[in-house]
């Protein structure tokens, strides 16, 4: 099945048709699928509109993916599927949406707000990303290439483009997300490319927006709600760290004028330095520096999605007092349910994300059901988790972790359990250098300081002689918690000892904020946005510490890079939010102290001007890159290819959208492949999504670290890729693979300037690829142009 049956876009001046195609289809899924959000939210004052994207999109591509995974796709996973998934989940939609009351005037103006909101952030990121969007570099041809074979695929999980034969074992859920809109408009993956991009940063803003405002209306006016929304959106999405900051500061026209890769755009996220002659250093990026790079990561896709999922935790916090007579289960099931559907697509999305935010999903569901009978309260949890895991089966059946067992006895015993076995087996002890104060403060110092601050307020407005006073105004009595704060003092010495025995000065730096949290907590236990932020901020710690102490054993050995980098970008998150609500809170606490009152925002306008220093400096560093002569160059992420060594590779553009509109799912392409970070190896395959007998072979074996075979195979294909390069090919081999393609382009013909490796790289050039009479009988030439050519096997 053809991906794409339109012409192919090679210009700027085509971006607009495909755009607003993308825009409209996009919006009315939306609007389509929006009363099953407003249902859930409804007792929210934006009635979950925030999310309605996100959760929109999750309910569209949820049955088809589904059903296509099991089996041999009992439904495709088709562009005609699609749209019966939407016209009949909006059918249903509107149905239930108006029998309940919840199609209002007050909901359509939310919805309006938040589409408005959404617009203006989907088009100015996009103005920025056209600039340069070519998805070549770093690891955007990898991402590309899950795209594609998500849309070339209609089952699930996906036929791997670069491992011809086999499915993808990655987060794919992301990308099939994605994968569906573009089906449903007809277009390449290349240009659905940068549309996601744009579509994941606007509906980020517009979720957190809506998350920091949703909770702080419920004690503020909408104005100072929006607000707190707009400080946790611009702390999210737009500041960088305070590294970025002190290098601007310090030397600003060096890095004005510095090449990205050597200026703060790349390097303030290659902070920490566990061992500065290694490769596998921790990675410390963050939402901005995603951003601005562009690569369409399992973790960037993930972040719309990680906010709905703290907008689901703040729900279950304020689920309300029953009625009398009232059952919570009979109540409140269908939101458990969904709560549990949503939360376990970041399983299938960006694995690392999933058992934070059920953790924290159901942290806030015990705390929001305090008074309800403990059987319930049970059952309520295990509704949700059971929800979470049973929704997304088909993944967990198909997917392996690519994480490596630690080899103890432990590790070998608990890796038989099913599901989550291989990640738990993968844990191990780290004992190398730990993070410096320096470092951790380079990265998280802004927000760290608004969590010092909310501290010091609380702890000033819950001193002993307050808490007595409002005790007795009420004829009660309060008295400490003696147990509590010996306990408190007890843990802050073992933190003490704790970082100068290992060493880990990350104990004392996290370690005590959190404990002081946790006496903050016990005068005051009331949800308020003052504690909301004190919770998140000591989630955030405690999960910042892990690392410390703990990593999964992957493609890097013995490093801690993914483990830091992953659990950090949560961080950042968590942090992120808090200190919007903090911020909120501190200036509140305050309001009537005249030099609190001016001295606080300016504090925060300060730390916000400094951490802008980093998309302004490195947007400008990007550009100096990407784009030198500020010409807007659209939305195809493969365009670049025309132009690219004075048109060298034009003739392989052409060959895509050949490919595109004629290739079935079941063919098979031979190319050159195997190495890493060469762009020209398996980029007719990441661009198009027909299957090569193998792209990048060191991404392939992170995906695919658990076969312990994996290498023997790469070999054998790597041999083969040779062999049937020759003159004539291999009739056996070329069953065995079921090669159906054979392209022959400037990389088969002239190679890439790198040498044949045995077990990495069959680069190229194969000298029978440029004899006229290649490849033989049994083939049909049915493209050819410049330089690039395209060969169909007689009867396929």
């Amino acid at each position: 099945m053809p991906i794409s049956a339109g012409p192919p876009r090679t210009t700027s001046l085509d971006w607009f048709d495909v755009t607003l195609r993308w825009y409209l289809v996009t919006t009315l899924v939306t609007i389509g699928l929006a009363p099953f959000t407003v249902l859930v939210f409804r007792g929210m004052t934006d009635r979950g509109v925030s999310v309605v994207r996100p959760l929109s999109a999750l309910f569209l591509v949820w049955p088809i993916w589904f059903l296509a995974s099991i089996g041999d796709a009992i439904v495709p996973f088709t562009a005609v599927t699609l749209w019966i998934s939407a016209l009949v989940l909006g059918a249903v939609a509107w149905g239930l949406g108006w029998r309940e009351g919840v199609l209002n005037a007050n909901t359509f103006r939310h919805l309006l707000i938040a589409e408005a909101g959404h617009g203006a952030a989907f088009g100015f990121f996009l103005w920025f990303r056209g600039y340069g969007p070519a998805a070549n570099l770093q690891e955007k041809p990898s991402d590309l290439m899950m795209l594609a074979s998500s849309m070339n695929s209609t089952s699930m999980p996906p036929a791997d483009a670069w491992l011809a034969g086999e499915p993808v074992n990655y987060y794919y859920l992301g990308y099939a997300i994605w994968a569906a809109f573009g089906k449903m408009i007809g277009t390449s993956p290349a240009i659905v490319f940068n549309l996601a991009l744009a579509s994941v940063f606007a509906m980020t803003c517009v979720a957190v927006i809506g998350l920091a405002a949703n909770i702080l209306s419920r004690w503020y006016s909408n104005l100072v709600a929006r607000i707190g929304g707009l400080i946790a959106a611009i702390l999210l999405v737009i500041v960088g760290n305070p590294w970025a900051a002190s290098r601007v500061v310090e030397a600003a026209k060096s890095q004005w004028n510095a090449w990205f890769f050597d200026g703060i755009g790349w390097q303030s996220t290659r902070i920490i330095a566990d061992d500065p002659e290694s490769g596998a250093n921790p990675i410390s990026e963050f939402p901005s520096f995603s951003f601005i790079l562009g690569d369409l990561h399992p973790h960037v896709l993930a972040l719309p999605y990680t906010v709905m999922a703290l907008m689901f935790a703040w729900m279950l916090l304020t689920l309300g007092r029953l009625r009398e007579n009232k059952s919570f289960l009979r109540r409140d099931r269908g939101r458990l349910a969904i709560a549990g559907f949503a939360i376990g697509s970041l399983y299938a999305m960006n694995s690392w994300d999933f058992p934070t935010y059920l953790l924290i999903a159901l942290l806030a569901l015990a705390i929001g059901t305090v008074g309800v009978a403990v059987r319930d309260r049970l059952l309520g949890g295990g509704l949700l988790v059971l929800t979470a895991l049973v929704a997304w089966l088909p993944f967990y059946v198909t997917f392996e972790a690519p994480a490596r067992s630690t080899g103890t006895p432990f590790s070998d015993w608990i890796g038989n359990l099913p599901l989550l076995g291989g990640i738990l087996a993968s844990i191990a002890s780290y004992q190398g250098e730990r993070t410096s104060p320096r470092d951790y403060f380079s990265i998280f110092g802004f927000m760290y300081l608004i969590a010092l601050m909310l501290i010091l307020t609380e702890t000033w407005r819950r001193r002993e002689d307050v808490l007595i006073a409002r005790a007795e105004a009420r004829g009660a009595t309060w008295e400490r918690d003696q147990a509590g704060h010996y306990f408190a003092i007890v843990t802050a010495l073992l933190c003490f000892l704790g970082s100068l025995i290992v060493p880990a000065p990350l104990l004392v730096i996290c370690g005590l904020p959190v404990i002081v949290v946790w006496l903050l907590l016990e005068r005051d236990f009331r949800v308020t946005p003052a504690n909301i932020a004190l919770v998140m901020y000591a989630i955030a710690l405690i999960m910042t510490l892990v690392p410390e102490f703990f990593y999964v054993t992957d493609y890097y050995g013995g490093s801690r890079m993914n483990s830091v980098f992953k659990i950090y970008y949560q961080v950042w998150l968590l942090m992120a939010v808090a200190s919007a609500l903090a911020a909120v809170s501190i200036w509140k606490a305050f309001r009537r102290n005249l030099v609190a009152r001016y001295a606080l925002p300016a504090v925060m306008t300060v730390i916000l001007a400094l951490g802008m220093t980093y998309p302004v400096v490195a947007g400008h560093q990007w550009l100096e890159w990407r784009a030198p002569d500020r010409e807007w160059k659209g939305v195809d992420g493969l365009a670049y290819l025309v132009e690219e060594q004075n048109g060298l590779y034009a003739g392989e553009y052409e060959a895509i959208q050949w490919f595109l509109d004629n290739a079935d799912e079941q063919d098979v392409l031979l190319t050159a492949g195997g190495g890493e970070w060469r762009e020209q190896l398996g980029r007719v395959s990441s661009g198009s999504g027909v299957p090569t007998l193998i792209g990048w072979t060191g991404h392939e074996n992170q995906w695919h670290l658990g076969d312990p075979d994996f290498q023997s195979t790469v070999n054998q294909r790597l041999d083969d890729i040779n062999d049937l390069y020759s003159e004539p090919p291999s009739t056996e081999v070329l069953d065995r693979y079921g090669v159906t393609i054979i392209y022959v382009g400037p990389t088969e013909t002239q190679g890439i300037g790198e040498q044949p490796q045995p077990g990495w790289v069959a680069p190229g050039p194969f000298p029978a690829a440029s004899d006229p009479s290649y490849p033989g009988d049994g083939w049909t030439e049915v493209f050819n142009e410049d330089g690039s050519r395209i060969f169909r096997r007689e009867g396929t």
